[in-house]
């Protein structure tokens, strides 16, 4: 179980998509795994709302809201508020060439431009609203 009250890192969810696999390859996993970490990629979300709707995120924004997002969707979590916040977000970010940063220097989870711009596209593939998924 993950420890009450302690904020979990975004790009630690990937046992979000782990647990799923699982489940899909017919182990059997207690669903209440999926539901905490879910609940708590939202709570992070949910902190950073005011940091969306300003624009202010830090670097490496991109990289902690697609892997966020990326858990959600391995929780199955259906688009919500906060996920076409996020998505909105994502989209601001975006360079003018078309991709997205790496944004920190922690290889290989954080790093390559690749890993951002997958993330993004997985996410506005996943969560973003219908006028702007294309």
């Amino acid at each position: 179980m993950l420890i009450p009250n302690r904020e979990v890192n975004p790009r630690q969810c990937l046992s979000s998509i782990a647990f799923t696999i699982a489940i899909e390859k017919g182990f059997t996993v207690d669903d209440s795994f999926r539901t905490e970490m879910r609940d708590r990629i939202e709570n992070v979300l949910s902190s950073r709302h005011d940091h969306m709707i300003d624009q202010t995120e830090s670097a490496g924004a991109n990289i902690t809201l697609g892997y966020a997002l990326w858990g959600l969707g391995g929780s199955h979590t259906s688009p919500s508020k906060l996920t076409a916040l996020a998505v909105n977000h994502l989209l601001a970010l975006q360079k003018r060439e078309g991709f997205w940063s790496g944004g920190n220097a922690r290889p290989p989870i954080e790093y390559y431009s690749f890993t951002g711009t997958a993330l993004a596209i997985y996410t506005i593939q996943q969560y973003a609203t219908p006028g702007l998924k294309d």
